[in-house]
């Protein structure tokens, strides 16, 4: 129980940090296949230049600006990975548009 509410405090915490001024966050939470899916979305001014994906690595900061004083350590995502690989799931984080993020974990 408290890793998975670990998982949505990062989440959320990382969607406050980066959505832009008067920016949209959005969760939601469904279950299909017996799984349950959370979804963290927000806008943002731009995504830096690198494959969603890279997002995940342990101490990668998407802002250059951020430094431990300002934006934590660069491990917070890396530890939301841990986190869903150690219920049997999965996270990913997408961009469909280059203004917005999706983080979805799906979890067995």
């Amino acid at each position: 129980r408290e890793s998975l509410i670990q998982l949505l405090t990062i989440l959320l915490d990382n969607a406050t940090k980066y959505a832009n001024t008067g920016g949209d966050i959005t969760v939601s939470l469904n279950a299909k296949n017996n799984k349950t899916i959370w979804k963290i979305q927000n806008t943002c001014e731009t995504l830096p230049g690198v494959q969603p994906s890279t997002l995940f690595d342990r101490f990668y900061r998407a802002d250059p600006a951020r430094s431990a004083e300002t934006g934590g350590f660069g491990i917070g995502l890396s530890i939301a990975r841990s986190i869903a690989e150690g219920h049997r799931g999965t996270i990913r984080a997408e961009s469909p548009d280059g203004r917005t993020i999706v983080f979805t974990a799906e979890l067995k």
